[in-house]
Parts: C-alpha cells; sequence; structure tokens
C-alpha cells in the first residue's frame, strides 16, 4: 500500500487532496448545523412541556 503512495507523482495531487477534504469539511459541519435547527424545530412541535408537575400545592390563604 505504501509502495503504491509514494509512486503517485502527479503534480497539484496534495493541494487537490487538501481542496477536497477541507470542502468535504465544511459539508459535513454545514449538515450538522441543519440537523441541530431540525432537532430544534421538532421539539417545538411537539409542544411538550419543559418540564413536568408532579404535584401541585394549594395555600389556604386569601388575598
Amino acid at each position: 500500500m505504501m509502495g503504491y503512495l509514494e509512486s503517485l507523482k502527479v503534480q497539484g495531487f496534495t493541494t487537490l487532496a487538501v481542496a477536497i477534504f477541507c470542502l468535504g469539511g465544511v459539508q459535513i459541519m454545514c449538515i450538522g448545523i441543519l440537523g441541530q435547527y431540525m432537532a430544534r424545530i421538532y421539539r417545538e412541535i411537539k409542544k411538550r412541556p419543559h418540564y413536568i408537575i408532579e404535584k401541585s400545592v394549594q395555600s389556604d390563604e386569601t388575598q
């Protein structure tokens, strides 16, 4: 495998590989941002409360 990689003597190969990997990273980051955005929308659509009240205590005092 290393012998095959060492035999690659194409000019601009390194530049092309770095550009492809950088653009791929940007694409993955954008997909992650969109995923976070969609997850927040999904949670908002469900309309579930942020917390659940287990027990309600009422006071006898009147104002």
